[in-house]
């Protein structure tokens, strides 16, 4: 199942029922052959290798990436990063057997509508013939990832179960995926995390079967939860991008890099956006310039030949790797702080991919600081807490802020039970930046459930009492 046959054959009609004028078609088949790589192909001459050769030793790294991302996507201004990380993700990275790593790059855009995600999206089907696109919101589980069907035979009358294979195990192993209203899927999240995980299919539903789906997926999605603001992203609320989006932890953590995309004002690059968008429409003059660039055929041959590299980690470049992440897990300040070691997968891939499309056979601390570079600006690196399921920085200083006050408030008041409605009044004496009641409410509750650590307690009628002997420390509450 999901094999790509061609099959010889006569086109026969089939009565529906006994007697029936009403027919269906079916090919007796005298040949079936299967053809599944051969749309996909990409040849390459030995001109095209010398072409490329002299390509890459044209360029440095970062000019290369900017002349295939302008001759790809040059129509889209802004957001080099994430244009030059799908260059990346088509490049892919090497398997690995000690953990089983797969070669898929695993991308989610996460922006604001209008912020050319879907153009994005669509603009990948030019990278390799493979590619798919879909839209996640109109996709059952068995049209994402697959499913079982009925299929009758035509020789019995019986039906019998069959295996249906979704849209991203048929796309090609090299290929991407690409998943537009991801925020929108309807299907079952955790066949498509297993996809993501194991680059495989399972299905345990009536019919038993595993289909292999290597292929990376690049998916955009726009905020919808109950938070956001027109379907934009709310700031300054304290709710996590990823609540906005209504999008699970679990998810969240098999992407290997996620990208926010905000519709911000720009004076330069708005007034490029739109001399882009009116292009079509305009008159040309003798002073339009011509833009000369790559084409699409040299870029798939660049990116195929790249693919065939297996490059592997200087020693320097792996050390500089595993100490950077120990130095930045020790230096968290709590656990909503503390990144998680997928990290060190998703900057190990895209260093891999990196060396690949530099031609290298060596991965270099130049490949390691220009993925460093590229996701520096995802949300793993903004803020690595929270795609494990911890509070966002802001939030954190917020509640740190807000038991400060508590713990100012609770010292001044000389009582030993205090009614929460006097220390929000207390609070608000010498806080300009209040929070709601329900918001210290809330944090209050969660500190006297935590008495033993806090030692703030409880009682009825609302009321609190503390036993500090000293200002407590309140990192991690």
């Amino acid at each position: 199942s999901g094999s790509t046959i061609e099959v010889t054959g006569i086109v026969r009609l089939e009565p529906i029922s006994k007697n029936d004028r009403v027919s269906s078609q079916y090919i007796l088949a005298s040949s079936i052959v299967e053809t599944t790589n051969l749309s996909a192909i990409i040849e390459i001459s030995d001109k095209d290798i010398e072409d490329i050769e002299v390509f890459r030793h044209s360029y440095s790294l970062e000019e290369r990436m900017k002349i295939v991302c302008d001759s790809w996507v040059g129509y889209i201004h802004g957001i080099p990063d994430v244009k030059a990380s799908i260059i990346l993700q088509a490049v892919g990275a090497p398997t690995e057997e000690q953990f089983e790593h797969q070669k898929s790059i695993h991308i989610l855009l996460m922006g604001d509508p209008g912020t050319v995600k879907t153009q994005l999206l669509k603009a990948t089907m030019k990278l390799h013939p493979g590619n798919q696109y879909t839209d996640a919101a109109k996709a059952t589980e068995a049209g994402l990832t697959g499913g079982c069907i009925k299929i009758d035979d035509l020789y019995t009358q019986k039906s019998r179960w069959g295996v249906v294979t979704g849209i991203i195990p048929l796309t090609h192993p090299d290929g991407i995926c690409a998943i537009d209203e991801f925020n929108l899927y309807k299907g079952d999240m955790g066949d498509l995390n297993t996809v993501m995980e194991s680059g495989q299919v399972v299905i345990r539903k009536i019919v038993k079967a595993t289909i292999m789906a290597p292929a990376s997926i690049l998916a955009a999605a726009n905020p919808s939860g109950k938070d956001s603001n027109r379907k934009k992203f709310s700031r300054g609320i304290n709710t996590p991008y990823l609540t906005q989006m209504g999008l699970d932890f679990t998810t969240a953590t098999r992407f290997h890099s996620i990208f926010i995309i905000e519709d911000e004002a720009n004076l330069e690059q708005d007034y490029n956006i739109a001399m882009s968008m009116l292009e079509g429409y305009t008159e040309k003059t003798e002073e339009s310039e011509e833009i000369v660039g790559l084409s699409m055929e040299f870029i798939q041959k660049y990116i195929s030949l790249s693919r065939q590299i297996r490059p592997e980690l200087t020693k320097e470049a792996q050390e500089y790797v595993a100490s950077d992440h120990a130095k930045k897990r020790s230096e968290a300040k709590d656990t909503d702080s503390l990144r998680s070691h997928r990290t060190v997968s998703s900057l190990g891939r895209f260093a891999l991919a990196t060396a690949r499309f530099d031609g290298s056979e060596k991965v270099t601390m130049e490949h390691i600081k220009y993925a460093e570079k590229l996701l520096a600006n995802t949300l793993q690196e903004r803020d690595p807490g929270v795609i494990d399921g911890g509070l966002t920085e802001e939030n954190r200083n917020y509640r740190k802020d807000t038991i400060d006050q508590i713990i100012i408030a609770m010292r001044g008041m000389m009582k030993d039970q205090v009614p929460f409605d006097e220390l929000y009044a207390e609070i608000e004496k010498n806080w300009d930046e209040v929070p709601s009641k329900p918001d210290v409410q809330r944090i209050m509750n969660d500190l006297a459930r935590n008495s033993n650590l806090t030692t703030l307690n409880r009682h009825r009628g609302n009321a609190f009492s503390h036993d500090f002997v000293e200002k407590p420390n309140t990192e991690g509450w």
